[in-house]
């Protein structure tokens, strides 16, 4: 798994992000602190939404913000615009933002899902996507 073949990180050649993995976990505060002990640079994550945006998301963002206690980053991303960028900025705590250039649709192995779809790109896609 990742977490097997991970070097430490004095051994690794650049920093390592965690790109939205914890938007679909189920217990985002212990892959938080999981991300610390293996010394991974920051989380990216749009707060369990679709957008960073999301009024939940953005309280789910500051939890982690506050958990982290600047033992590593946390990155807002997903849904950003211009018309957000500064309410994420202020009420979440976050340092860095992630925007993203182009779409790429990728149909995903993964068995869990949470009740409500987390979508990382439009959402007419994904809705597409999760009814076959």
């Amino acid at each position: 798994t990742f977490w097997t073949i991970l070097p430490s990180a004095e051994h690794r050649p650049m920093s390592v992000t965690l790109h939205r993995a914890i938007d679909v976990c189920k217990y985002p505060l212990q892959v938080l602190e999981a991300c610390v002990r293996l010394k991974i640079s920051r989380i990216l994550t749009s707060g369990g939404k679709s957008s960073a945006g999301d009024e939940t998301a953005k309280k789910t963002i500051k939890s982690l913000v506050d958990a982290s206690k600047d033992r590593i980053i946390i990155m807002a991303g997903g849904g950003l615009t211009l018309q957000n960028i500064t309410a994420i900025l202020e009420e979440t705590g976050v340092s860095e933002l992630h925007g993203t250039a182009g779409r790429v649709v990728v149909m995903s192995q993964m068995k869990y899902r949470p009740l409500s779809p987390v979508y990382m790109v439009t959402s007419n896609i994904h809705r597409r996507m999760w009814s076959h």
